[in-house]
């Protein structure tokens, strides 16, 4: 009876320990937004809104802010949105707006954004914008949870 008893008990030791199985999830990582724009961007009113929830995040300016963004990238070819820490969801609405008001002779844009969770790619999407296009709004919520280690 005692070595039924020790048996069981190694066993739930064993099955209650870390495993290097690669299936697991993860619960939080390092987010990170790229945002690249070509053509004539400058024109159109494009703004990003993003949460990291669980750190601050390094914003076009490379400045440190709370984790909550509202952020016009209308002037920025190149931007990159990252958390400082880890975070354990990103969630955000990219708008690529029509051009300024009382601007003429506006040409097209392009505006591509890549999502990685920690340097790995989860999404990406690129936009075109016409200067008679409607808004384009484009939704995120991610959650570490939902990718394998």
């Amino acid at each position: 009876m005692k070595k039924t008893i020790y048996a069981l008990l190694i066993l739930f030791v064993f099955s209650c320990s870390d495993s290097d199985d690669p299936s697991e999830t993860i619960d939080s990582g390092r987010f990170e937004i790229e945002i690249t724009q070509t053509g004539d961007f400058g024109q159109y009113l494009s703004s990003i809104t993003a949460t990291m929830t669980g750190t601050q995040i390094n914003n076009c300016d490379d400045e440190n802010v709370p984790n909550l963004i509202v952020y016009d990238i209308s002037e920025f070819a190149n931007c990159t949105i990252s958390g400082v820490g880890s975070a354990t969801q990103l969630t955000g609405t990219l708008i690529v707006g029509e051009p300024e008001p009382g601007l003429i002779n506006v040409g097209d844009m392009t505006l591509s954004v890549v999502i990685r969770l920690d340097g790995e790619t989860v999404q990406s999407e690129s936009f075109s914008q016409t200067a008679t296009s409607d808004n384009v709004s484009y939704n995120f919520d991610i959650d570490p949870a939902d990718f394998v280690n």
